[in-house]
């Protein structure tokens, strides 16, 4: 089979097990959205671009990740999930291991070209984090928060 084809075969599968798995509708609870929404650019510049269906789906399992590690951020300020209306967020496409993931970073101070090109940041603490996200496994990894000079 062509690897056009295959391509399409595999986007196309993607596509339905997502949307055929998902809920017909997602319950809510104490007058919250069902899932994030937060302010984000999904960048051209990596190996591929996720899909803004591959988007939701992170933003959705977010609070819940960082809640988890909610110990790498600073203990003064409320919790990271409390915070993360405050963000905005950068995603892009990277190949890694034969894999397709989703890399991010997270920006709660952005400059004004954040929306044209990867923004990165040396310190300035837990105002800055990136990751990368395993849509296929549903996993996050390489969780880094900046530090403070």
């Amino acid at each position: 089979m062509p690897f056009f084809y295959r391509i399409a075969l595999s986007l196309i599968t993607m596509f339905y097990l997502v949307t055929a798995c998902a809920p017909a509708s997602t319950p809510q609870s104490s007058g919250s959205p069902a899932r994030a929404a937060y302010e984000h650019v999904i960048l051209n510049e990596g190996a591929w671009t996720p899909t803004a269906e591959m988007v939701a789906i992170l933003e959705a399992r977010l609070p819940a990740f960082l809640a988890q590690n909610q110990n790498i951020f600073n203990a003064n300020k409320p919790p990271i999930a409390e915070r993360l209306p405050e963000y905005k967020f950068q995603y892009w496409g990277e190949n890694i291991n034969g894999k397709q993931v989703i890399a991010v970073n997270a920006l709660c101070r952005a400059p004004d070209n954040w929306r044209a090109q990867r923004v990165m940041v040396l310190d300035g603490g837990d105002c800055f984090f990136n990751f990368k996200y395993d849509f296929a496994n549903d996993t996050f990894f390489d969780f880094t928060v900046n530090g403070e000079a």
